[in-house]
């Protein structure tokens, strides 16, 4: 059923930010009613599904939109559509939407803060690891296209891993390091909270343990919360306590909007 925001917050969907191939990309505002008198920062969540299915699903932002950001949710192209980079493309063009709108939205372009789950922090953490946002949040996020603890994954050619490189990952080895955020991270990185649990079949801890560690590596803030007994729905069965250190992460990092 369509989202209908409560009161106090209003959204505005299906924007178009950009097209590629015939296909329009659309984005959603989610925002308090109430607007603020100077420039707030702006959050963009990425959806998960694989890369291949679901959609915006502006309602996830409900809390930080109550909190006073301005949120975004965007879609992109799924891998059926085209391979990677096709994706991070979209979601660089999404963030580039809301830096080239920030005044009409009221928003501060220089803090800029993403996340994602699944499939969407992949991209999120893309995003992060290149040090084209201010702040990343990653829930469940793939991380690492190499990762001997995910071989069954990376092996399967109908995989949504294959299906998003257009190969298995050790056959396109340049595109794989390309897609894995651990091989990215540098300096110029934002900081990261990386939630992740530890039960979770889909997509392994040790793809969060990499990428913390290989943040920290090269000194860029980062924080991974493992949930013991979570597994790949985390944000499911443990939402509200990801809302709120998701929300205390971004005030730490973007600013309290209020």
């Amino acid at each position: 059923m369509p989202f209908t925001p409560p009161p106090g917050l209003e959204l505005i969907p299906d924007l178009p930010y950009g097209e590629q191939a015939g296909r329009a990309h659309r984005i959603d505002v989610l925002r308090p009613t109430h607007r603020a008198a100077q420039p707030v920062p702006a959050v963009l969540f990425l959806h998960g599904g694989g890369w291949h299915m679901f959609g915006k699903y502006p309602e996830i932002n409900a809390f930080l939109a109550r909190a006073g950001y301005v949120t975004f949710s965007s879609n992109y192209r799924y891998s059926h559509e085209a391979p990677f980079p096709a994706q991070l493309e979209d979601a660089r063009a999404a963030v580039a939407w809301v830096r080239a709108h920030a005044a009409r939205w009221g928003v501060d372009a220089g803090r800029v803060g993403v996340w994602g789950i699944s499939a969407g922090a992949h991209l999120a953490a893309l995003l992060g690891a290149l040090g084209e946002v201010q702040a990343v949040v990653d829930v469940c996020g793939p991380a690492d296209f190499f990762d001997p603890g995910w071989e069954a994954e990376l092996q399967d050619p109908r995989g949504p891993v294959s299906r998003l490189l257009g190969a298995r990952a050790g056959e396109v080895a340049h595109l794989a390091a390309q897609a894995s955020p651990v091989c990215r991270v540098s300096p110029r990185s934002a900081p990261f909270l990386i939630v992740h649990g530890a039960r979770d079949a889909q997509v392994p801890l040790s793809q969060a343990e990499a990428l913390h560690a290989a943040l920290l590596e090269v000194d860029v803030p980062s924080e991974l919360w493992v949930i013991p007994e979570g597994d790949h729905f985390i944000n499911e069965t443990h939402l509200p306590q990801i809302e709120a250190r998701v929300l205390e992460f971004f005030r730490e990092t973007l600013g309290d909007p209020l």
